[in-house]
């Protein structure tokens, strides 16, 4: 059994992702069900676009997904514009319970994106997976992830990759997972860190034991402080004294001793273990993880308008009488309770 850790394996995950050539056809994906749906990355952005895409996530039971890399405040005539789309759009996300997947890499979305984004994950309890790679995140918007980060506990993936994050900002993200427990990996490669303050970033591996991969910013040396041949023998040897008792760590980015690479394979191992173990606990079996509920009574009982209350859709007292029988499919989560419908793509044989 073989696992990839590599951080770009995480990426659009396994959805089945739906193509969008123009802001309408993306809108109708969302409109008629569609699991994913990515934005193509020439469109010009539509300030109502945004505020429509929004409207739809709040109500919208079936997307797990969306990329648009396309938002670019110069679209917008004004910033008070481009501000009032992005809100429009997450205030819709903060309602939304389906989506796990906000892929927004090469937006330029900001520290105005990642303040709204802050904001929503306060609430939003179904997003996984937040990737902010070359989005022109600066200290601002990290210290108010960082904030996101100490309260969140569904978050799973977050990437800034590439953004305009320095020292206070990397050295606010790090402090923010040392008591994190949920958070799966967390990458600030190609941001740009003061040396004197790597402690900060390396403490994660001291000080948290569920993290499975960190990628590092890009070490700078500000005013000669501390010279490559003085820096990183110090580097190497703090981390290897902080791997040393991590059990989490599957994979680092970047830089790493020969201890810290031993370290990570071990890692691997137990966690490969693991799972084998709990499947042959299992009797070479695992969670099926679904089950069928049947509604019955009486002509005119209610049985479906209690199924679309379950399922989050509204009453409807001019609902027609079920003819035979109806079949619905429906998804929930251990961090959310409410039944959401999917789309008529994923067939059942029941």
């Amino acid at each position: 059994m073989a696992y990839n850790y590599e951080v770009n394996s995480y990426y659009l995950h396994d959805y089945s992702w739906t193509e969008a050539m123009t802001w309408e056809d993306g809108l109708n994906s969302i409109r008629d069900g569609k699991e994913a749906v990515k934005f193509w990355k020439e469109l010009k952005t539509e300030p109502d676009a945004l505020r429509q895409i929004g409207e739809l996530l709040e109500e919208n039971q079936t997307l797990r997904g969306i990329y648009i890399s396309t938002i670019d405040p110069e679209d917008f005539a004004d910033d008070s514009e481009f501000e009032g789309s992005l809100t429009a759009f997450f205030d819709g996300l903060k309602r939304n319970r389906t989506l796990e997947t906000l892929d927004l890499r090469r937006s330029k979305v900001g520290d105005v994106g990642a303040a709204l984004i802050a904001d929503c994950l306060e609430t939003n309890t179904g997003v996984q997976h937040v990737d902010l790679q070359e989005s022109n995140v600066t200290d601002v918007g990290a210290k108010d992830l960082a904030r996101m980060l100490e309260t969140n506990k569904t978050l799973r993936y977050l990437f800034l990759e590439e953004n305009l994050i320095l020292t206070d900002g990397c050295v606010a993200l790090a402090e923010s997972v040392y008591d994190n427990k949920t958070l799966f990996a967390l990458s600030l490669r190609a941001n740009r860190c003061s040396r004197l303050k790597h402690h900060a970033v390396t403490d994660v591996l001291k000080l948290n034991n569920t993290l499975r991969i960190l990628s590092w910013p890009y070490w700078e040396n500000i005013d000669n402080a501390s010279p490559d041949d003085k820096f990183f023998p110090e580097f190497d040897a703090y981390l290897d004294e902080a791997v040393e008792k991590n059990t989490s760590i599957v994979e680092i980015n970047y830089r790493k001793t020969d201890k810290a690479s031993f370290t990570i394979k071990k890692n691997k191992e137990l966690e490969e273990g693991r799972i084998l173990k709990l499947i042959e606990d299992n009797d070479n079996k695992v969670a099926w993880m679904r089950c069928k509920l049947m509604v019955v009574g009486q002509g005119r009982a209610g049985k479906s308008a209690t199924v679309r209350s379950l399922i989050g859709e509204k009453f409807d007292p001019n609902l027609d009488s079920t003819v035979g029988a109806s079949l619905t499919q429906t998804r929930t989560t251990a961090n959310d309770a409410t039944w959401n419908k999917l789309s008529q793509e994923h067939k059942v044989d029941y």
